[in-house]
């Protein structure tokens, strides 16, 4: 009797044991009173509840209809982030966020922060979030691209995406469900404040925007200088267009000024300053510094906007229109709503563009022209979305050849010649001799958000093909293509054991693992100059505290290893210049000559090479 006591007593504290070491689960997906199991979104909302993404009042319900903030926005982003390693404190998302440009409406102003997001908003943070500038309607199409949104009412068109619909609970549970679905969600960001730069990456599909038609309605052949409405020729005195017909090349530009007065045709003052949204159907709108814009600021009477002409193989008419945005002052209130229209023409045609560098050691203030030798523009791949990519083993696919081609796929949408739209596994330098290899020369070549040369792109790329397991062997990286029309190929990810030994700061974590791949200092090349270089770069931006978490690898050894590989390049590169100098000649002017096809890219046959090659040596006799 004795010992079955002593076994059942055992047996009941086993039992409790067992209960308290036992973890409670929590069943947050079956306990959401407000959101039927049937419902569309409820597997979204469930996820988003388990994964600490928004959670349920007391008396579980979710509110799937209750309105987000923009300080909600930033903190749900930071928890899926793997790129994000900082506390859940708004100010820190935001702070983390801003160096990235992401077009959150409260990181500079605190108000925002508490005010509710709008669907169209939302569109433009995630496309920010994924590398690219988008405008809203343009990010409302990369939602439908990317399935993020299928439209309620079945049609995609910006109009039944709601975009000036406040972001309710339920949509973003949905929207970053599916994003995390999809694949990688990590910050790639933008490079400078958003200006819808990227939109022309972005096809809108015919009636997207309301009309079947009028959206690519050519612009009309106008007699005048300018048109606008006539009861506001009061307020409008001209429009003057320095150069109306513009070289279709990407480079040729002109100045657009604007001349107003006031409603009643009285002048305006000198220090009075007004805000125009100005657009262009083809050109690019940038300001003086270059930087493409979407609104200018009027100087006292004048606006102006300089209107760059972009790479084009047919002749076409552009119109530029003026429009007064967020206006207060009752005397220009007539000018409210109504475009200001500029025509401008753009029509290819050859050009023969002469560069020259001049060197004259007593005179270091002429160096030359200012225009940078033509670079030339490697082809995008046509039919791939600004998303990850398969490249192909090897990487150049013929190391003898004087091209630095490779294979690259993706699965994405064609459409065949009757119209049709097909999802296919797309490979270019694959058998299919329509989809021929691409070269990456010459196209923006990155590790993580860094550029690099051509060698370190390559060395990255070969190491990863020795650690795959497909055959053939691959691996995957990042296409975008640039503001100026230019594909970027970005190989992404700091290897686990570098970024744990350097707190996983990316800037330190990138220059240890290109250095990984240079030879040692005394096999140094030129060669190698554009990769040290690179690295470099990096280094010199680096914070304090991130020369310190430096400093502490190996001792301190790597971040005198990054200075004597740059005074070791810097030295082969100054012997090469003097040994290319012509010999006995202490001052000479060097000219370049770029013989350039209407739209603006150069010949490059070799029969077209050597005979530029020959017109250069001719140019530099007769000097």
């Amino acid at each position: 009797m004795t010992y079955v006591k002593k076994a059942l007593l055992s047996l009941l504290c086993f039992m409790l044991l067992l209960m308290t070491a036992t973890p409670v689960v929590t069943q947050a997906a079956t306990t959401i009173r407000d959101v039927p199991s049937n419902s569309n979104n409820y597997k979204a909302i469930s996820w988003a509840v388990d994964n600490d993404l928004m959670s349920l009042n007391s008396a579980n319900n979710f509110l799937p209809d209750e309105q987000v903030t923009d300080r909600e926005l930033v903190l749900m982003f930071a928890k899926l982030d793997r790129n994000y390693a900082l506390s859940y404190i708004d100010s820190v998302a935001y702070n983390f966020y801003s160096e990235f440009y992401l077009p959150f409406n409260g990181t500079h102003v605190n108000a925002n922060r508490s005010k509710a997001v709008t669907r169209g908003q939302f569109a433009q943070i995630y496309a920010a979030f994924k590398g690219l500038d988008l405008d809203e309607p343009q990010a409302v199409q990369y939602l439908y691209s990317n399935d993020l949104s299928t439209s309620g009412t079945g049609k995609k068109t910006f109009a039944s995406f709601n975009p000036s619909t406040k972001l309710t609970r339920a949509d973003v549970a949905t929207f970053l469900y599916r994003a995390v679905q999809n694949g990688n969600f990590a910050v790639q960001g933008l490079k400078r404040s958003a200006a819808g730069r990227d939109n022309d990456s972005i096809t809108l599909p015919p009636g997207f925007m309301g009309s079947n038609s009028a959206d690519f309605e050519e612009p009309k052949d106008n007699s005048n200088d300018f048109t606008g409405p006539e009861y506001v020729n009061n307020a409008l005195q001209s429009i003057v267009v320095e150069k109306p017909d513009l070289i279709a090349n990407d480079v040729d530009s002109t100045l657009v000024t604007v001349s107003l007065k006031a409603c009643n045709g009285d002048p305006i003052a000198d220090d009075k300053s007004y805000t125009f949204k100005v657009t262009s159907s083809y050109g690019t709108i940038v300001d003086t510094s270059g930087e493409a814009v979407k609104t200018v600021q009027s100087d006292g009477s004048t606006v102006s906007a300089i209107v760059i002409a972009p790479s084009l193989t047919k002749s076409v008419r552009d119109t530029i229109s003026f429009e007064l945005v967020n206006n207060t002052d009752p005397a220009m209130k007539c000018l409210v709503g109504e475009k200001l229209n500029a025509e401008v023409r753009y029509a290819p045609q050859p050009e023969l563009r002469i560069d020259y560098q001049v060197y004259d050691p007593t005179n270091t203030d002429d160096n030359g022209s200012v225009t940078p030798p033509y670079v030339p523009y490697e082809k995008l791949p046509e039919f791939f979305t600004q998303n990850l990519i398969d490249v192909y083993a090897p990487v150049p696919l013929d190391p003898d050849s004087d091209e630095k081609l490779f294979s690259i796929g993706q699965q994405t949408n064609v459409t065949d010649a009757l119209g049709n739209v097909q999802n296919v596994y797309l490979r270019y330098g694959g058998s299919d001799p329509r989809y021929p290899a691409l070269g990456y020369e010459h196209a923006i070549l990155q590790f993580e958000n860094y550029d690099i040369s051509v060698y370190l792109f390559e060395e990255l790329l070969n190491r990863r093909f020795d650690n795959s397991v497909t055959t053939p062997a691959k691996t995957e990286i990042m296409y975008m293509i640039s503001d100026d029309g230019r594909p970027i190929y970005r190989v992404q990810g700091i290897d686990d054991d570098i970024a744990s030994q350097v707190e996983n700061i990316n800037p330190v974590g990138a220059i240890i693992q290109l250095m990984n791949h240079m030879p040692n200092e005394k096999d140094l090349t030129l060669e190698h100059y554009d990769s040290v270089m690179k690295i470099y770069a990096i280094f010199t931006n680096l914070s304090n505290y991130d020369r310190t978490v430096l400093l502490k690898y190996q001792g301190g050894k790597l971040l005198g290893q990054v200075e004597a590989y740059k005074k070791r390049v810097e030295a082969l590169k100054e012997s090469a210049d003097a040994a290319s100098r012509p010999s006995g000649k202490d001052r000479y002017t060097k000219v370049m000559v770029t013989l350039v096809r209407p739209g603006g890219s150069p010949f490059r046959t070799i029969r077209e090479r050597s005979k530029l090659n020959l017109m250069e040596w001719k140019k530099q006799r007769r000097l």
